[in-house]
């Protein structure tokens, strides 16, 4: 009895934690000015790195440092591992640049992407997460979403 008591608490401990990630469904969308899980990924509320022709992105482990930056047209973001894990750097939409891949961002190593055209950019790291869920970055290039 006190085992099945266990791994009940257990269960309902995790559903507990798992409803607590899920999104507002009146958050807009990825090409609105929200991010669609709440959190510091908002267009509108993006660093802003703009001047600087290239800005650095810490990767540490399961997180983008800043999460979200706002550049230039033609500004460049290298992405720097600090942690101690291997990463890499997808788009979120496939296509919407060239992802760095899985092994390009070992410990210490970095890896860089010119942003030229005006426009937002998700992305994640597939091995600690999703385009929608846990580590995940955006660029946002231009006045988007001002």
């Amino acid at each position: 009895m006190l085992r099945r008591f266990r791994h009940l608490l257990v269960v309902l401990v995790a559903a507990a934690v798992l409803a607590g990630c899920g999104a507002d469904a009146s958050e807009q969308g990825s090409a609105g000015t929200a991010d669609p899980l709440g959190g510091d990924l908002a267009v509108d509320r993006a660093l802003d790195r703009r001047g600087a022709a290239d800005v650095t992105v810490e990767v540490a482990d399961n997180v983008f440092e800043p999460r979200a930056v706002r550049i230039d047209p033609g500004s460049t973001v290298t992405w720097t591992n600090t942690g101690q894990n291997t990463h890499n750097v997808m788009p979120a939409e496939e296509g919407r640049f060239e992802p760095v891949p899985t092994g390009s961002l070992d410990p210490k190593a970095s890896a860089s992407r010119t942003f030229s055209v005006p426009g937002v950019y998700r992305y994640y790291c597939s091995i600690h997460g999703t385009a929608t869920r846990g580590q995940r970055g955006v660029i946002v290039v231009g006045d988007e979403g001002l």
